[in-house]
Order: structure tokens, then sequence, then C-alpha cells
């Protein structure tokens, strides 16, 4: 069998590389671990900027966006007739941002978790038409998921909600109902008690 080919961490800001999940800090390896604020205070220090701009997207990922969609097509049975450059086509036309939200893609993982909820996906459109161009278009996982499972418009539905009842808050009552909802986590372990 084949070596198995090193990841490449052109997606990560500057002096920053990943083993696994986790990430280190300069020549001496320093551990950054995979607390996420303990990593945001460690690049604030260094002066490292980690908005979703520095994340670009890896040379391999159409590639393996197309793979995923192939695999899909072939266990969905339904058509699929795209190239990979058509994929990266489709990921450049937009912007870098999810067709559906706006939201910027971004290719980092989301600390102490597998997903990756920012990273672009192929949507069809009108499922049972497969993997054509003109039925597809590049969401978020992170949108595609929740579109996948329950459809558009109970999406629509839960974001208009979302933002109706979040005017009646301020940012102060929704970072507390997070901190209260999260668990506190060190070292990737949730801490009882914190």
């Amino acid at each position: 069998m084949g070596r198995r080919k090193k990841p490449s961490n052109a997606h990560l800001p500057p002096g920053v590389f990943q083993r696994g999940r986790r990430l280190y800090f300069g020549k001496n390896g320093e551990a950054l671990g995979t607390d996420a604020k303990a990593i945001r205070t460690a690049f604030r220090v260094r002066g490292i900027g980690i908005d979703a701009k520095q994340f670009t997207m890896p040379p391999s990922y159409p590639k393996a966006l197309w793979l995923r969609a192939r695999t899909n097509a072939r266990t969905k049975r339904v058509p699929f007739a795209i190239t990979i450059e058509e994929v990266g086509a489709l990921i450049e036309a937009t912007g870098g941002r999810c067709a559906l939200t706006g939201i910027r893609f971004n290719y980092n993982p989301v600390f102490a978790s597998r997903f990756r909820p920012w990273v672009p996906s192929l949507d069809r459109v009108q499922p049972p038409l497969g993997y054509v161009v003109p039925n597809l278009r590049v969401l978020c996982a992170y949108a595609n998921l929740a579109i996948n499972e329950f459809g558009e418009i109970l999406f629509l539905e839960l974001a208009r909600a979302y933002v109706r009842h979040s005017k009646r808050m301020s940012i102060s009552d929704v970072a507390s109902r997070i901190s209260d909802a999260v668990p506190a986590r060190r070292d990737g372990r949730v801490v009882e008690g914190a």
C-alpha cells in the first residue's frame, strides 16, 4: 500500500501547523491544543489574526468534494456529470460565501469537533436530477445538512424566527445563554462545575 500524503497546513495562519485535531505554533511546536479560547488568545498575543479571510481553500478541496459527490451519486443512483474543474469553478463563483446564508467559507475545523460547519458543500437543488451543473449550488456544510434533513422552507422559518427573537435580546443575553449551554472545557475535556 502507498504512503499517505501528509496533509497541507496551507489553510492555517503563518507559523501554525496541525497534527490530527491539535494546532501547534512555531518551529518548536508549542502546543496550542484544541481549546478555542486558548488558541484565540495565543494568536492574539502573537499578533496573528484568525479571521476567515486568512484561511484559503486547500488546493485538494475541489477534488475531495468531487469524490464525495461521485460516491453519493453512486449510492443514491442519481446522474453524475461534473468535473473537478467545474466543482472548483462553482466554489469560486460564490465569491467564497454560502449561496444560501452568505456566510464566508472557512476551512479550519471547529475546535474539539470533527465537523467543519463552514466548508463548501455541494447541494442538489432537486435531488432526483443528480449532480449536474445547472442543478448544483454551493452551500456551507451546516446549512446543507439542515436543508437536507428538514427542507429549505423549514430552514427559512427557523432563520426568520431566530432573527425576530434575537432582536428582543441584547448581545450579552445571547452570550450568557451560550456560555450557560456550552460546558466549560479544558484540554478538550469537559470540566465539571465550571
